[in-house]
């Protein structure tokens, strides 16, 4: 059914609803990257809503974003996670950013930001010098930002490490900038604040092992990883050992990432069978003792 609400009464207590929205109702769907051929719209909880929020969110923010407002990380984080918390957000459009990148850095310096986040891909647009010189960063302080995340595709050492050279000198502090991880399928975040870059031996990676690299003893090349830190909230995360049945990988070894947690969300709308697959997957043992 629609509803017009522009012709619906000011009475909350009128023709809304019979009742107030419980916690565990869906308050939205959110449609995954990539499900265009087989939609898979995401149903999200006000509980979700408020758990992530809580995780993510320390402080009354300031938030600059040129994030599209139709993706999770642009919805939720600066609009939805903002006025819970009684802050503020000031947005411009993606094509404001590619067009004029040094947009971002002057509203985030111009307002006091506290926070703002985008992916790899961005922080590299703004190390070129053809699109953000010299000449952009006069009079830039940078210095009230509690948070710059760098998510939503892979993180890459190189464009970490050159930003917060580049930037360090304009107010950002090495302890602002950071990596997180998160999906869809939990509301937003799983982890942040990840700021640690190690070196990992390419030819075990491949081979399903992690270990460091050291090239001096002969062991191969190294490839460079940027932490997505550490589980925010009551959120927890397992690395699974899928290859026979579902059971925790042991330490050094590739594996699937299963996260639960009150972030978690209900299910794939109207696909309960995948649903079941996806949200509700257990180890053998945790099966066992079912």
């Amino acid at each position: 059914p629609w509803l017009a609400t522009d012709a619906t009464s000011d009475d909350p207590n009128g023709d809304w609803s019979e009742r107030q929205p419980d916690e565990s109702d869906i308050a939205f769907l959110q449609y995954t990257s990539g499900s265009t051929g087989q939609p898979k719209g995401v149903m999200v909880s006000h509980r979700n809503i408020l758990s992530n929020c809580d995780a993510v969110v320390d402080h009354t923010p300031v938030g600059v974003s040129w994030l599209p407002q139709y993706h999770d990380m642009g919805l939720i984080a600066f609009y939805m996670f903002t006025a819970i918390k009684g802050g503020t957000t000031y947005g411009c459009s993606p094509m404001d950013f590619l067009h004029r990148p040094a947009l971002w850095l002057e509203a985030m310096s111009r307002y006091r930001a506290t926070a703002s986040a985008a992916p790899n891909f961005a922080y590299a647009y703004c190390l070129r010098r053809d699109k953000v010189g010299d000449e952009n960063l006069q009079g830039l302080d940078l210095s009230a930002l509690r948070l710059l995340l760098n998510g939503a595709e892979p993180v890459k050492a190189e464009v970490y490490r050159e930003f917060l050279r580049r930037y360090e000198p304009y107010g950002l502090k090495a302890g602002s900038l950071s990596a997180a991880y998160g999906l869809a399928e939990y509301t937003l975040a799983v982890s942040g604040h990840g700021r640690e870059v190690v070196s990992i031996d390419v030819g075990r990676l491949t081979g399903n092992q992690v270990s460091p690299a050291q090239p001096s003893a002969g062991q191969g090349e190294g490839k460079a990883l940027v932490s997505c830190g550490r589980p925010l909230g009551a959120t927890e995360v397992k690395i699974v050992d899928v290859s026979r049945s579902p059971r925790e990988a042991s330490e050094g070894r590739v594996g699937e990432v299963w996260v639960t947690g009150p972030s978690k969300c209900l299910g794939y709308w109207g696909r309960p069978e995948l649903s079941q697959q996806v949200f509700e997957a257990r180890l053998d043992g945790e099966r066992d003792a079912e």
